[in-house]
């Protein structure tokens, strides 16, 4: 008897300590319940409570759950909460540099996702992210780079875009620094997180829009509003989202802590990326045949203009904002030594999908 109170004592105490040990970090989401988005934080979630044995738990919140979308940066920056869950051209209001750590346009200068994670991790980008958010922003967060979608969708439209200037007719929803490309390429734009977007769309307060793509869109409800979706696109042509933690929260873990929070927001870039890809053609599959989706080819006059457009824009922001011109650069000599060889050794990928999958005569 004497054995078994000594056993449970030793017990009880052990995992009284153990939950006294755990840390809590509340993940702030810009993004809605039903976001894929938010199950790939989960599964970071997941991977780092394996990784620390427990010591570590994050608690993944959907938007509007502790702070609104669009808010997270300030709520995760002031300890409002301990982390955020986000994309960094939401912030395009505090500095036009934070574009250039997410989903510039054109690549920026034709890379894509492949090639951007390389100067995030290679050519000096994740390092440049840091000190901007930290030194130039003085915003105590640390930005662990994740959440991959690759190209996305010009968007979903309510009728078929007949060239550039047909976009001076359409009130999209647009964000970060693409809500100016598209403005000065004719069309209306508001800002507006994802979630708002259905409901603005079936009040008539826009008639096109760009989220994501395939599932995203699928499950946002946008094919039960617009029939024409036109999939190519330059606008962000790389895209990679945010996890952001509390600086203050991140020094108070252990160097392992640590590494296993990144190790899992790297493993979950993989995991997400390779899983979603099918989930969007099985996601386009179902819009064509239960919505009547169509699906469009952009005209080529818009492609072109985004990246004439993007252009303009980036010199203009470069002669003004050193901190711009700082990483453009660096990203435009990470590109020249990836872009030109890639263009010209790599198979293009329509050629051999056409041969299998395209539609012959």
């Amino acid at each position: 008897m004497k054995k078994f109170i000594v056993a449970f004592a030793v017990m009880f105490f052990a995992t009284t300590a153990y939950a006294k040990e755990q840390t809590v970090i509340k993940i702030a989401s810009s993004y809605g319940a039903v976001s894929t988005f938010n199950e790939q934080a989960q599964f970071i979630a997941d991977r780092v409570l394996t990784l620390t044995d427990g010591a570590v738990k994050m608690e993944i919140k959907p938007s509007g759950a502790l702070v609104p979308s669009f808010q997270v940066l300030d709520a995760t920056a002031s300890g409002a909460v301990g982390g955020a869950w986000t994309q960094s051209y939401y912030w395009v209001g505090k500095d036009k540099t934070l574009s250039l750590f997410n989903s510039p346009a054109g690549g920026p200068y034709g890379m894509d996702g492949i090639d951007f994670l390389g100067w995030m991790f290679h050519g000096g980008g994740l390092d440049m992210y840091n000190d901007f958010y930290q030194n130039v922003l003085k915003l105590d967060v640390v930005a662990i780079p994740s959440m991959p979608t690759q190209n996305q969708p010009l968007g979903w439209f309510h009728r078929p875009i007949k060239d550039l200037a047909d976009l001076k007719n359409f009130k999209c929803r647009q964000t970060g620094i693409n809500v100016e490309l598209y403005a000065r390429m004719g069309m209306q734009t508001i800002g507006m997180p994802g979630g708002e977007i259905l409901a603005a769309g079936q009040k008539g307060v826009i008639n096109c829009a760009e989220f994501v793509g395939g599932l995203e869109d699928e499950r946002l409800g946008f094919p039960t509003i617009w029939k024409y979706y036109y999939l190519n696109s330059l606008h962000e042509h790389s895209n990679t989202g945010d996890l952001l933690i509390n600086g203050k929260v991140w020094r108070s873990l252990t160097v392992s802590q640590q590494a296993a929070i990144r190790s899992a927001a790297y493993e979950s870039y993989l995991h997400w990326l390779t899983w979603v890809q099918a989930e969007n053609g099985q996601a386009l599959a179902r819009m064509i045949r239960d919505h009547g989706v169509k699906v469009m080819q952009t005209p080529p006059d818009i492609l072109r203009a985004e990246l004439t457009t993007i252009d303009i824009m980036f010199k203009e922001e470069s002669a003004k904002n050193p901190w711009f011109k700082k990483v453009l650069e660096s990203q435009k000599r990470w590109a020249s030594r990836v872009v030109p060889y890639k263009n010209v050794a790599f198979t293009p990928y329509n050629y051999a999908a056409d041969y299998y999958w395209g539609i012959r005569e």
